[in-house]
């Protein structure tokens, strides 16, 4: 399941559905067990942590810019 990862696998977090993970390639990527469905969201900068907010609206990821990047689940969009 996590063979789409085109360089190392730095994080991953686990919701009652969802996988999501980050990676030194810049990209989130979001599985969705119920469905199969691979989601992904590249961010420009690798990444060495991601989780979900509490609300599990969004998604927060630390960038190797020593960046932290607020990204809408439902479009992928960048909020800050």
């Amino acid at each position: 399941i996590l063979r789409d990862a085109k360089d190392s696998v730095t994080s991953l977090a686990v919701s009652d559905h969802e996988i999501l993970t980050a990676s030194l390639d810049c990209c989130i990527r979001r599985y969705d067990l119920r469905t199969g469905q691979l989601l992904e969201d590249c961010l420009g900068s690798p990444l060495n942590c991601v989780t979900f907010t509490k609300d599990g609206q969004c998604m927060l990821a630390s960038c190797l810019d020593n960046t932290l990047r607020l990204v809408d689940k439902d479009g992928g969009e960048v909020l800050s």
